[in-house]
């Protein structure tokens, strides 16, 4: 029994320290939120193909990650526009975060997770837009995840929400380039 509990015991430890990880915190679906995610468009976007256009309302958090978006290239940079509104009478500063999962370990905690920081006031009853960049990692996976998320009121945007703003997922196929060996 007490080799049982010493093998079982750790593993029910890393599962609930791995689906702890991925739980979102309610986002308040009341506040500035995306528009629009466009992994599709070839005069804005940049390093991605076969992309997808995808265009929302106020939900606090969607789950677009089972159908990739598109298909983007080990150590490439990608451009992503992005549109954001705010429903409020009033400016408002937001945070936007771009968290990628280059690990597979269904957590943004990781070293070089956290790959677009962008501060700024939006406007009462206004949509800004502006693009997210940044450059794909090494790493040797076939998928990764991909979370937009953004936050009123001037703090931070963490990656697992409990704020007023928006969370949008979304999965992006991550192949290797032509001349690039992967060992």
């Amino acid at each position: 029994m007490k080799r049982a509990l010493s093998f079982f015991l750790p593993l029910c430890l890393l599962f609930i320290k791995s689906h702890s990880q991925t739980t979102i915190s309610p986002v308040s679906a009341e506040g500035v939120y995306f528009t629009a995610i466009f992994f599709s468009v070839p005069e804005y976007s940049s390093g991605i193909t076969d992309g997808n256009e995808h265009r929302s309302g106020s939900a606090g958090y969607i789950h677009q990650s089972p159908t990739p978006a598109g298909t983007t290239v080990m150590n490439k940079k990608v451009s992503v526009p992005f549109n954001l509104y705010n429903p409020n009478d009033s400016t408002l500063p937001v945070n936007v975060r771009v968290f990628v999962d280059w690990n597979g370990d269904n957590d943004f905690d990781d070293k070089d997770e956290l790959v677009y920081d962008f501060d700024y006031n939006i406007y009462g009853h206004t949509s800004f837009g502006t693009s997210a960049c940044w450059k794909n990692s090494m790493t040797p996976i076939s998928s990764v995840n991909v979370r937009f998320a953004v936050r009123q009121g001037g703090e931070k945007a963490d990656a697992y929400g409990g704020y007023t703003g928006e969370i949008e997922d979304y999965k992006l196929d991550l192949i290797s380039d032509v001349g690039l060996v992967v060992r």
